[in-house]
């Protein structure tokens, strides 16, 4: 497991979800999914039940129409950490698996992050 913590869940309303409890170590990938993925932290079987949607010129996927934040909520070791998030749909326009991802090896440290995951409709 490349998050380290208790990841806490919180569905904030019917289409934002905030991660807390967890930290991402230096060269470390995280991952996000949704319920019955497998993913490291999974969330809730509620939040955005979507089959798509007609924008005129095709279908939005579901990779399409989430957005991801992250902060610290601790100073974190290194003033020089960074994340990038990298969201992946495979071959399925209705998966959706969230990478949040460490890309430097050396003094990160661990610091906790919030994580929010907003569906747009």
């Amino acid at each position: 497991m490349a998050f380290s913590g208790n990841p806490v869940v919180t569905k904030i309303g019917g289409s934002v979800c905030r991660v807390s409890g967890v930290s991402l170590g230096s060269g470390g990938t995280g991952e996000i999914g949704l319920h019955g993925s497998g993913a490291e932290v999974e969330l809730p079987v509620t939040w955005a039940a979507y089959g798509g949607d007609d924008a005129g010129d095709g279908v939005v996927s579901l990779i399409e129409a989430c957005e991801v934040s992250w902060h610290f909520v601790e100073q974190p070791a290194s003033e020089d950490a960074s994340i990038y998030v990298e969201k992946v749909d495979g071959d399925d326009p209705n998966a959706l698996t969230i990478n949040l991802i460490q890309p430097d090896v050396g003094e990160f440290g661990g610091s906790l992050m919030e994580i929010y995951i907003r569906f747009h409709n």
